[in-house]
């Protein structure tokens, strides 16, 4: 028996690409219960419309719509799980520093979808966009939300890409409250360098590993920065906490940025989280602190 021929005329093969055409694609299926584990993922789900889809947020989510209106899952270091599986999520985003958590979470949620993305640097930020946008089925409002980052950053560096001498600024992401020990800042391998030069700034911590190395006093008198950046102040900081941390500077006279009163403590909380609005408002803020002296009150 031989194989069945078809005749194939230009009619069938016209019908075939049609039908191929208008078949739909592949549809992520529709996630209506999220729990998000890190700030700036709250963030991203915010900004692409989907906070009636959000069922959990960590304590460290600064939106206070949804921090006053959804179950909180414990802490960015330390989620509960038990609340979490309580909470029956279709949907969990998370960082690579909750793999511990995931990995428990996995058996006891087997239909849950897990994604995991990354926040150190811009590009992840936009990658992460691009990610959430894909898994919550958001990817036209999720690309214009990564473009208008994109044109931000563009407009930033074409103000200040004339300058030629480049101020030098330390970014201080955390220290002893009240005193000038244990203090972190932000070195070269992470998103805040890239706010400082997009700005037009350039960041006296060279140290690319670890991304935030523990520096010294006498580390800070040698590098000498122009401006001091402080961002490590309390939730809900009052004028007196405000205060304190900004008089801890003066300890260090000698300090160009100290000696010239440009130290400034953000109270902002949105300019330690990498997600496409609060960037934005960071360079805004930023520009004005470093380009135009703007003052920033404590």
């Amino acid at each position: 028996m031989y194989p069945l021929k078809i005749k194939t005329t230009p009619n069938i093969i016209f019908i075939i690409l049609i039908v191929l055409l208008i078949l739909p694609g592949r549809v992520q299926p529709e996630a209506d219960r999220i729990i998000s584990l890190s700030p700036n993922v709250t963030e991203i789900l915010h900004s692409l419309g989907l906070d009636g889809k959000i069922v959990g947020v960590t304590e460290h989510c600064h939106i206070p719509i949804l921090k006053h209106t959804k179950t909180s899952i414990g802490t960015f270091f330390n989620p509960d799980t038990e609340q979490i599986v309580l909470l029956k999520p279709d949907l969990v985003i998370a960082l690579p520093s909750n793999k511990m958590v995931i990995e428990k979470l996995r058996p006891l949620l087997p239909e849950t979808q897990f994604v995991v993305v990354q926040n150190e640097t811009i590009a992840d930020v936009l990658n992460s966009v691009t990610t959430i946008g894909e898994a919550t089925n958001t990817t036209t409002t999720a690309h214009r939300l990564s473009e208008r980052l994109k044109q931000k950053i563009a407009y930033y560096r074409k103000l200040t890409s004339k300058r030629r001498k480049l101020p030098r600024v330390l970014c201080v992401v955390s220290h002893s409250p009240g005193s000038l020990q244990q203090i972190y800042a932000a070195g070269k391998n992470t998103f805040i360098n890239e706010l400082l030069e997009i700005v037009g700034a350039q960041n006296v911590i060279h140290s690319r590993i670890p991304r935030y190395p523990i520096i010294s006093r006498e580390s800070i008198i040698a590098l000498n920065p122009d401006i001091i950046i402080d961002t490590a102040v309390a939730d809900n900081p009052t004028s007196r906490s405000l205060a304190i941390t900004k008089n801890v500077w003066n300890t260090l006279p000698q300090v160009n940025a100290v000696k010239n009163q440009r130290v400034y403590v953000i109270k902002e909380r949105y300019f330690t989280i990498p997600a496409p609005e609060s960037i934005i408002r960071s360079l805004k803020l930023l520009h004005s602190l470093i380009n135009t002296g703007g003052k920033q009150g404590a």
